[in-house]
């Protein structure tokens, strides 16, 4: 409904439409960050979004934003991006 709205595009349009921006998405990470974005260890939360109200989801999100489980990741992700662009930079001055 959402990209079909915004594209004003028919259903079977928008359903191409979303497969190409996956692919490319998924191309995109494998390319420049070696990872699969189907991945599910990349993912501390996955919302639904059919579902989920937009409401809801910022509660959820900004709730666990804030709990310790949250805040052990920080440093660990901090440290794992830090290292993913500096490699970026390094592959890409040579």
């Amino acid at each position: 409904g959402r990209i079909m709205e915004r594209e004003k595009v028919d259903e079977k349009h928008a359903i191409r439409l979303i497969h190409r921006r996956d692919r490319d998405s998924a191309g995109f990470l494998r390319f420049f960050f070696e990872v699969d974005w189907e991945d599910p260890d990349l993912y501390d939360l996955v919302i639904n979004t059919q579902r989920i109200s937009a409401d809801t989801a910022v509660g959820v999100i900004s709730s666990l934003a804030v709990s310790p489980e949250m805040s052990a990741g920080v440093q660990i992700a901090q440290e794992k991006l830090t290292d993913l662009s500096l490699g970026q930079k390094v592959e890409t001055a040579l």
